[in-house]
């Protein structure tokens, strides 16, 4: 009995104890967070039916690599992203903004769309899960505004305005 009295005096007391181990869970589980997994919440209906308003998202950010927060170093991920797949993205005119979308292009793709239809490279791409809206257009709303000045930047360097 004293032994052990003796092997946990020498450890030092519990409350020390106790703090270390709570630190090791925090760092445990911050670097998960910022390396592996991350859960989202979300908040528009922007890609129903698949995902709706409320629903929660826990992405894998290990798989395409994630950035270690406050610095430019980024952790090389283990795949590339595919045509389909759904990503989470920080869209670069926005420091707060959280973007989630379906991937539609790859480098080298040429998009365009027309009366609804999206063409990839000169074909009609099938989306069975795309719904038509005719409510008021996406950058109708002030997070997506940028959309909006983006077309106006065009519409003055080319000279007319595209349909």
């Amino acid at each position: 009995m004293r032994q052990k009295k003796r092997k946990l005096k020498e450890r030092g007391p519990a409350w020390r104890r106790s703090l270390v181990r709570t630190a090791c869970l925090v760092f445990g589980l911050l670097t998960v967070r910022v390396v592996a997994l991350q859960a989202f919440t979300i908040t528009s209906g922007s890609m129903e039916p698949t995902l709706s308003a409320g629903d929660f998202l826990l992405v894998n950010k290990a798989a395409l690599g994630s950035r270690i927060p406050f610095t430019a170093i980024r952790i090389p991920g283990y795949s590339e992203p595919e045509r389909g797949e759904i990503l989470v993205f920080d869209p670069p005119h926005e420091d707060t903004l959280i973007v989630i979308k379906r991937l539609v292009g790859m480098p080298g793709d040429t998009l365009e769309m027309r009366n609804k239809t999206l063409y990839l490279n000169g074909r009609v791409l099938d989306e069975p899960y795309v719904r038509h809206n005719d409510a008021e257009p996406d950058f109708s709303a002030a997070a997506m505004l940028w959309q909006q000045e983006v077309r106006e930047i065009r519409w003055s360097r080319i000279g007319t305005r595209p349909r």
